[in-house]
């Protein structure tokens, strides 16, 4: 895949680009599915522990999920 001249200028005054359909879609729907048990998981730890949430994750809002990786091995390829 090649990089345009619309994509390099985009990313010299905006700082990112987006490249379409570089992930193919079995790979993105197992990725949107890891997000979602992730997501899940957060929610489940915060209620049972009681967290309150923080400037990184707040219930049902926004999520700061590090180390994902590590236990599911299905996302280990996209790590970087």
């Amino acid at each position: 895949m090649e990089i345009t001249d619309v994509q390099l200028e985009q990313f010299h005054h905006e700082g990112y680009f987006v490249l379409e359909s570089v992930v193919p879609d079995d790979q993105l729907e197992m990725l949107r599915a890891e997000c979602d048990l992730a997501v899940a998981d957060k929610d489940a730890d915060m209620i049972k522990n009681g967290e309150s949430p923080n400037k990184y994750t707040q219930l049902g809002k926004r999520y700061s999920i590090s180390r994902r990786y590590a236990t599911r091995p299905l996302i280990s390829e996209y790590r970087f």
